[in-house]
């Protein structure tokens, strides 16, 4: 009987162990230096993929090697108890952009961590984006608007004033052609299309019976996919890919356990990668929703709060509960679900 127990618990072990071993394989790096602290909030590459900036817990910007994880530089300059919520880097990758809860947005030189620029809302702001071709920046703020600046100085364009109870999105992202923004509320469920011309509402989709809690744009312009939902009554954790007309197109054939924090396409379109509260990372096939593969060595209480693409889309970034950032192999990722199939 004893040596049935023991011989079960070395199984058990070697299972495990296993299970640790091809992740930690997938695992390409971790950065190393000075963390934010209790949380990493948001991650993003530059666009020619040398660098990382990570946004978190301690109000600073980080940016990082991609190539070894070091640590390159810390930019201070947000202020008070509160986090620095996005990062955002241009498209010719001269210039970082970063939101906080201290209500600004500050514009850095990529180069030399320079502060080049401070935008104000009269609220914290939570998101911030760079449009396509880099004449503007777009943010978000609990002041319940959108605001749309120049990138060249530091002009307010136009502000979209969000009707409702609501306080503010909790999620936006740019058109490809940077024509419209496609915004994400909780805790209503729906996504707006804006134009961003204009400032007027397109159109509103009803993507959840909970919160809609990230949104974003294929590359090519043709589709949205959302991910939400907590405080949901049937635990929709799906990911689904709406037409640009509101029509749901699909949802993933699996749900996470649950909400969604983070989605990322790959660079050429064919999958998407969400993270999860306490669910870590999956990556399904866009053209039918199929789960691939999942990334799971977090520990339960970890939540995975952003998620981004090398430009070549061979290595995937992590920001999470956790002093460092995750830097995950696509391939192997990609490689080792193939092979079980």
């Amino acid at each position: 009987m004893i040596k049935k127990f023991e011989f079960s618990l070395i199984m058990l072990i070697l299972c495990y162990s296993t299970h640790l071993f091809g992740q930690q394989e997938k695992l390409f790096m971790e950065t190393s230096g000075e963390s934010h602290g209790e949380y990493i909030s948001s991650v993003v590459y530059s666009p020619d993929g040398q660098y990382i900036v990570s946004g978190g817990y301690d109000n600073t910007v980080k940016i990082w090697s991609a190539k070894n994880g070091k640590l390159i530089r810390t930019l201070t300059g947000h202020t008070g108890e509160c986090e620095t919520t996005s990062v955002a880097y241009s498209p010719d990758g001269k210039y970082i952009a970063s939101a906080s809860g201290d209500g600004t947005v500050k514009i850095w030189s990529a180069k030399d961590g320079k502060l080049i620029r401070t935008l104000k809302h009269s609220d914290s702001v939570f998101c911030v984006k760079y449009s396509p071709d880099g004449r503007y920046i777009a943010s978000a703020s609990y002041d319940k608007t959108i605001r749309i600046w120049s990138a060249i100085d530091k002009g307010l364009i136009k502000s979209i004033k969000l009707e409702g109870d609501f306080k503010g999105p909790k999620d936006f992202a740019y058109s490809p052609d940077g024509k419209y923004i496609v915004s994400s509320f909780a805790p209503h469920g729906t996504i707006r299309i804006w134009a961003t011309a204009t400032g007027c509402l397109v159109k509103t989709i009803k993507a959840y019976s909970g919160a809609a809690t990230a949104v974003i744009y294929s590359p090519n312009g043709r589709y949205i996919a959302t991910g939400g939902d907590f405080n949901s009554t049937n635990n929709d954790h799906r990911v689904k890919i709406w037409s640009l007309n509101g029509k749901l197109i699909r949802a993933t054939k699996e749900c996470h356990k649950d909400r969604i924090d983070s989605l990322v396409y790959s660079p050429e379109g064919k999958y998407i990668v969400s993270a999860s509260y306490r669910d870590g990372i999956k990556i399904w096939f866009t053209e039918d929703g199929s789960l691939i593969a999942a990334i799971e060595n977090y520990p339960e209480e970890e939540e995975v709060l952003s998620i981004a693409f090398s430009p070549d889309g061979k290595y995937l970034a992590s920001g999470c509960y956790s002093s460092q950032i995750k830097i995950w192999d696509f391939y192997k990722v990609f490689k080792e679900a193939k092979s079980k199939k």
